[in-house]
C-alpha cells in the first residue's frame, strides 16, 4: 500500500519511516479523539511528525520540508496528500551508510513526546485506572516524566545493569528507563488486571513509535502478579536498581518489602516515594535486625513540581544503597 492511496475504498495517508522501519498509517478522515485528559489528534501528529524528523536529520533542514506544515488546511485530503508525498520523497534521500544515526538515543524532548503519544494511544479510558479503594496499597499513581529522568540522572547506573518497577503500573517508568538506554534490561510487576492490560498496549505502541524514530532502547518486559511471590524472587535479587512507588503501601506491605530487600547484594539501589530507613536511623541492639541497619538512604527532592499524580504537593524520593559496612562497623 503505497502513501495516498486507497484501501477497500478508503483513503490513506502514509509517512515512512527515514530509517525503514514500520510506517504510520492514517485513514480519512483523520480523527480527533478525546479520553479524559488524554486527546489523539491525528492531523496534529502527523504535521508533528514530519517537523521532528526534520529536526531529527539536519540534511532535511532548509528543503522544502523546512516550512512545509505551516499553512497547511488539514481539512483537504489532496492538501495533506500532497505534503506527505512531498515528505516521502525528501526522507528516501536520506541515505544510511552507517547505523550511527538511528543508533543516537532520543532526547529528553523526543522521548516525552513519544511516551506521551504512546500513553494517548494506548489508554483509552484513564479513569478506569482510579478504581480503587482509597488509601490502599491498590492505589494507583504515576511519578512524572521529569521526576523519573531526575531519579536517572541521581542513580549511577551501570551498562549491563537491571532496572525493576515493583507496582509498575501502565508500565509508563519502565518504558522511560528503556528508552534512556541506560540498562541492560528493565522490568516490571504490576498485579491490577486494568493497568496490565493497558500496559501491554502500552508496549506496543512505544515499540511502534521507537522503530518508526529510530530509536535504540533496552529489552524489557512487564510481568502480571504479585511482586512478592515465590516466582519473582529471582528478579528482585538480580536488579541493580529497584523502583517503588510504595508512599501509599502501609506498613504491613512495605514490612514484606523489607525481609526482601534484606537479601539483597551489596550496592542494589532502592529508589522509593516512603523511605524503608528513617534519615536519622541509628543501629542499636533493639534495632539489629532491621534492614536500616544495611542501607544508607539519601532524599531527592523534585526540581520541577508536580512529580506525581496522586497530589498536588511536591513528593520526595528517597535512594537507598545496601551498604554493610555500617552494621559490620557497628
Amino acid at each position: 500500500m503505497g502513501e495516498g492511496k486507497t484501501d477497500g475504498g478508503k483513503k490513506i495517508l502514509t509517512l515512512l519511516s527515514p530509517v525503514g522501519g514500520p510506517p504510520l498509517t492514517y485513514t480519512w478522515p483523520l480523527q480527533q479523539l478525546v479520553r479524559g485528559k488524554c486527546a489523539v489528534d491525528e492531523a496534529a501528529e502527523l504535521l508533528d511528525t514530519i517537523r521532528w524528523i526534520v529536526l531529527e536529520y539536519p540534511v532535511l533542514q532548509d528543503g522544502p520540508l523546512e516550512n512545509a506544515t505551516k499553512n497547511i488546511i488539514i481539512s483537504d485530503y489532496d492538501c495533506m496528500k500532497e505534503l506527505c508525498d512531498l515528505y516521502n520523497n525528501e526522507t528516501k534521500k536520506i541515505e544510511f551508510q552507517t547505523n550511527a544515526t538511528q543508533r543516537v538515543t532520543a532526547s529528553k524532548t523526543l522521548l516525552r513526546i513519544i511516551l506521551h503519544r504512546t500513553y494517548s494511544h494506548a489508554v483509552f479510558d484513564p479513569e478506569k485506572l482510579n478504581s480503587y479503594q482509597p488509601f490502599s496499597p491498590e492505589v494507583y499513581g504515576e511519578t512524572s516524566f521529569e521526576m523519573v529522568d531526575q531519579l536517572i540522572e541521581d542513580v549511577p547506573f551501570q551498562k549491563g545493569s537491571s532496572f525493576l518497577d515493583l507496582g509498575s503500573g501502565v508500565g509508563q517508568v519502565v518504558l522511560q528507563v528503556a528508552a534512556s538506554n541506560v540498562c541492560r534490561v528493565c522490568y516490571g510487576i504490576e498485579q491490577a488486571p486494568t493497568p496490565c492490560f493497558y500496559a501491554k498496549a502500552m508496549e506496543t505502541h512505544f515499540v511502534r513509535w521507537m522503530k518508526f524514530f529510530g530509536k535504540p532502547y533496552s529489552e524489557f518486559k512487564i510481568f502480571q502478579g504479585n511482586f512478592l511471590d515465590d516466582r519473582f524472587r529471582p528478579i528482585i535479587q538480580s536488579s541493580s536498581t529497584i523502583f517503588v512507588n510504595n508512599f501509599a503501601f502501609g506498613a504491613s506491605l512495605n514490612h514484606r518489602l523489607k525481609e526482601r530487600f534484606a537479601l539483597l547484594p551489596e550496592g542494589v539501589k532502592i529508589i522509593s516515594s516512603s523511605e524503608f530507613r528513617p534519615i536519622n536511623f541509628r543501629i542499636t541492639s533493639r534495632n539489629i535486625t532491621d534492614v536500616g541497619t544495611i542501607l544508607r538512604v539519601r532524599e531527592v527532592h523534585p526540581r520541577v513540581p508536580g512529580s506525581v499524580s496522586w497530589t498536588n504537593n511536591d513528593v520526595c524520593y528517597f535512594i537507598h544503597t545496601v551498604d554493610r559496612s555500617y552494621l559490620e562497623e557497628y
